[in-house]
Order: C-alpha cells, then structure tokens, then sequence
C-alpha cells in the first residue's frame, strides 16, 4: 500500500475513534488521477449493492486554445450551460447530453453513463470496473489539458 494512502487511512481511522464513530472494516480507497486527455480511465473493480462515494476537485479544460475565451479553466462540476452553447458541436463531442462539457462523469462496465461532478454517492446496481472521465468524446480529447484528483470509497 502506498505510503500516502497509508497515512490517509490511519489519520481517518483517528479521526472516527475521536468522534466515536465507527468505519467498516471493508472500506477500500483509491486515489488517482483523471487526465482530460484521456477517455475512459478505469478505477476500480465494483460489485452490485457495494456502497460508492465518489469526490473530486482539480482543474481542467476541455479547449486548452480557448481557456481566456471560455473563463479558464474548470473544475469537475463542469462548464455552465451557457458556456456550453458556446463551446459547440454538443452533437459530436458530448458522451453525455446530460451534463455540459468539462463535467466528470462515470460508469460501471458497460451500465449507463451518470454525472460525477465534483462527487457522488450511491449503492452500485451491477458489478464492474469503474471508469471515470471528462465529458467530451474520445474524437475531440486533442485539445483538452489539465486532470482532476478523485478519491473513490467503496465498502
């Protein structure tokens, strides 16, 4: 187990004694990076009715040629939809209509695409890997930059 994981565990495990409260014994952590420029990246293994908590932050976007144009970069809640409209070509470069441009999004094998952003919590309906990425198709990731920093609690 990696050192910084490690220490992450032990300070949390800490931190619910003092407050008295108790975790279970069957909660796995996973830290990793989720790049722009990458399309579905997988996370970890996950199993139907298994507990998922899901957080992120970071910056990213998904036109590094028009960052000042756009506001800079975002976090992984997303552009607005305004900005969104700006951006264009949703027909061709959104995996999801269901949240704009820049937002993190996820699925578990090949379930149905939902929206991350900068977290969520939910019990698993099905087993499978769990990928994670920016929303914008694996056609227009050239001219992405930047990546958001997920935690990922299963138990």
């Amino acid at each position: 187990m990696p050192e910084m994981m490690r220490s992450t565990l032990v300070g949390a495990a800490c931190l619910a004694l003092a407050l008295g409260v108790t975790l279970p014994a069957n909660v796995d952590t996973t830290d990793v990076k989720i790049r722009a420029r990458d399309g579905w990246q997988r996370v970890a293994y996950v199993q139907a009715g298994q507990f998922v908590d899901i957080s992120a932050e970071g910056r990213w976007t998904v036109d590094y040629r028009r960052d000042k144009e756009l506001g800079g970069r975002i976090g992984p809640e997303g552009y607005d939809w305004n900005t969104d409209e700006e951006i264009g070509f949703q027909e061709r470069c959104h995996v999801t209509d269901d949240a704009p441009y820049g937002t993190l999004i996820g699925r578990i094998g090949r379930g149905p695409v939902f929206v991350v952003g900068e977290g969520d919590a939910f019990d698993a309906e099905h087993s499978g890997r769990l990928g994670l990425r920016i929303n914008d198709a694996n056609a227009c990731l050239g001219d992405n930059g930047g990546r958001v920093n997920v935690t990922v609690d299963i138990g």
